[in-house]
Formats: C-alpha cells, structure tokens, sequence
C-alpha cells in the first residue's frame, strides 16, 4: 500500500470515528434527558396526599393554574364575575373563568352558575380536577370530556395547593377586572378588586419587599412589589393604586402572611378605589387568585 493510500484510509478511519462519538454524544444526551423528565413524573407522581380517605395526586410543582388566555368577550366577563363574586362572598373556592368557559362553550345551555358550582370540590373551597367533573353525569357525554380531550385542554387535572392568604378582607371587596382582560391599550395581567378607600391590604405570602414606589409611579401610583419563594418557585407580587401615605413596609423588609401592606386607594392611573393585584413568575403573569386559599 503507498503513502497516498494509506494516508487516506487513515482519514477515512478518523472520520468514522468521529461520526460515532458524536452520534454516541447525542444519544447519551437524548437518553440524559428522557431520564431526567422521567424522574421529574416519577417525582411528581410519588407525591400524593390523602384527602376525604382517599390518595389523590397534588400538584407539587407549581401552584397556580396556568390561564395565559385573553378575555375578549366583556358579556362573558361580566356574567362570569358576578357569577364568581357571589360565590367567594358566600365563602366558596375559585374556579377560573378558563375552566368555567370549557364547559360553557361545549353547551351554552348550561349557565355560569352550575358550571362554576359543579367546578367545585365537595367542601366547595377549591377548583375540582377536570376528570372528576367530566365523570359527572351532566358532563360525561360531551366531547370535550373523553380521556385525549381531557389530556389536551390545557385544565388542571390536579388538586392544587393555595399558598397565599387573601390580599384584603373579601367581604367588603367585589372583583371588577378578570386576569387577562383585553383592554383598548393592553392585556390587563391582574386582576383589579375594587373596596371601600382605606380597606387594609395585606401581605399574601412570606417574603421580601422588593420595592417601595410613591406617586404616580409609572400609572401603579403608590405601590409594593414582595418577593415570594414557595418551595422551588419565586413569585412576585405587586399591590398597586394604594392610598397616599399608607405604605406600611420598606424595601428590604421581610414579611409574613396578613402583614399590612398599605391601603386601598386611587394613586396612578386610576377610576375608582380598588387594589390592582399582579402575579408574577418567571417574569410571567399567572393568575394570582388561583393561588389564594379562600378557607383562611
């Protein structure tokens, strides 16, 4: 064999070779990742919790209910307010307007009111699991309700944790503004609750003061940001429009649930008297009612 062939069966071994630690690489990594996803389910999974005598699975990864979506139709909104006004005042759980409008828009014979009652659990303080509504006999023969439905509608199918207390006392407030409503000028990401000027607002959570803003304050007008970390998951939480001069904390400050915050008011950009309360994470907007226990 001369120089000249060698060199290049040589080139050609080389080559091989590393065509197969690469593949070799990528398919380490493809199995690396599986594992890891695999253990994250199995993680979830192994996590269950007894409730009514029965094992039922909880969502221990993130506590809120995922309603990125945008409300358009301010007759629903309206009707879905109302709707849920009344039942957090007669001491029941919230179900979102996501959920309620899934079984609405698949029969519009149904109205808000048993759909949001039915969308409860049986002690009525939380949303229920989307299967267990689809097993009731009013549910059950809907299309949305067979098992790939069900697995692709985006509905929790978890009972979920609420680890935050109510921002303010919910019998003198009344909700005027859903989380994602479609505005002239934006997306609102929070939910605007309307109460009496002067109605102390208080802490949802432990955690940080983040900031403290006086004024106009870019349209928040006087306004608190507090940094939540709630196992894994860090949310930020911003009361805005409060009353001039009631600022109760300071940057840096640590809190405790039903620290008082401030008050309600109408600093900024503001019609009328009411908190704007705004959830974040990861520098994303949930729903910050979703994650307030309405039993305390």
């Amino acid at each position: 064999m001369d120089k000249k062939t060698t060199l290049t069966t040589g080139g050609i071994l080389i080559a091989i070779l590393v065509v197969i630690v690469i593949v070799s690489s990528r398919q380490l990594s493809v199995l690396m990742k599986t594992n890891n996803a695999l253990n994250k389910v199995n993680t979830i999974e192994a996590k269950e919790v007894k409730a009514n005598n029965e094992v039922v699975k909880e969502d221990t990864t993130e506590y809120n209910i995922t309603d990125n979506y945008t409300v358009t139709n301010r007759y629903y909104e309206k009707q879905y307010l109302n709707v849920m006004n009344n039942h957090i005042k007669n001491g029941k759980g919230y179900v979102s307007l996501n959920r309620v409008l899934y079984f609405y828009n698949a029969n519009t014979n149904l109205s808000f009111d048993e759909i949001y009652e039915d969308n409860l659990t049986e002690d009525g303080l939380r949303s229920e699991k989307i299967s267990v509504v689809c097993a009731k006999e009013k549910y059950s023969s809907l299309s949305i309700c067979t098992e790939d439905n069900i697995a692709n509608s985006g509905q929790i199918d978890l009972l979920q944790k609420k680890p935050f207390v109510k921002p303010l006392p919910i019998n003198s407030a009344l909700a005027t503004s859903v989380f994602m409503e479609q505005r002239s000028y934006e997306i609102h990401p929070a939910w605007d609750i309307a109460a009496p000027t002067g109605t102390t607002i208080s802490s949802v959570c432990d955690g940080t003061v983040l900031s403290v803003g006086r004024g106009y304050g870019g349209g928040y007008g006087n306004n608190v940001i507090v940094s939540c970390q709630i196992d894994d998951l860090t949310y930020n939480v911003l009361y805005a429009h409060m009353n001039y001069g009631s600022i109760a904390v300071v940057e840096g400050q640590t809190v405790t649930k039903n620290t008082t915050i401030g008050s309600v008011g109408c600093s900024g950009s503001c019609t009328g008297p009411h908190l704007h309360f705004e959830v974040t994470l990861n520098n994303a907007a949930v729903d910050g009612l979703s994650l307030v226990d309405f039993a305390v």
